[in-house]
């Protein structure tokens, strides 16, 4: 994994597919937090967002 000695935990989004991320992160050691996206805000100003800016902010 290039970039894990560089990573402490890995977000993820609750989806319906979350499972399978989970399950191999772990299983790579990888320290999994699982994110109620609903729940977090970003920012009151409506402004388009994308996945790029989304695991910026969940980072």
């Amino acid at each position: 994994m290039p970039y894990q000695s560089q990573s402490a935990d890995v977000v993820v989004a609750s989806t319906f597919n979350w499972y399978w991320l989970v399950d191999g992160s772990q299983a790579q050691s990888f320290r999994v937090c699982l994110a109620n996206t609903t729940a977090i805000k970003q920012s009151d100003e409506p402004k388009h967002h994308g996945d790029e800016s989304d695991a910026r902010h969940l980072a």
